[in-house]
């Protein structure tokens, strides 16, 4: 994506309600981006899907699980400053991406639909009571 246009994007994206877009970073510098999208919102039910990203330079450093946790509690925490019910973290992985499987499984996210015919499944998790 050109420069131009991923700087579109980045406005578009820190304007939005319904979209929560976390950069996390360590003392040896950036570790990578953590997207919450609300994409059902129902009457008390408030579901969030998870994109992570890890940094190209801090790939194969196991930091996707510690950022997905980071992401869940800072979306908890946001949500409980605001009166908001998170109910539950959802993430869409290719069933081919064997890490990314593997991250969710391992994480206490279940399969909550089977693939669709793009090979692409939901995982689901609760999300903790406040």
């Amino acid at each position: 994506m050109p420069w131009d246009d991923h700087l579109v994007w980045l406005g578009d994206s820190l304007s939005r309600t319904d979209r929560v877009l976390l950069l996390v970073e360590d003392e040896a510098g950036p570790v990578g981006t953590v997207r919450w999208d609300l994409i059902r919102d129902r009457v008390g039910e408030r579901e969030w899907e998870v994109s992570i990203t890890v940094a190209p330079q801090r790939r194969r450093q196991s930091l996707a699980r510690p950022l997905l946790r980071a992401g869940e509690v800072a979306l908890s925490e946001m949500a409980r400053s605001s009166a908001t019910d998170v109910t539950a973290y959802l993430a869409v992985v290719h069933i081919d991406n064997d890490a990314s499987v593997r991250l969710f499984e391992t994480s206490a996210y279940v399969p909550d639909a089977p693939p669709d015919h793009r090979g692409f499944m939901r995982f689901r998790k609760a999300a903790p009571v406040a």
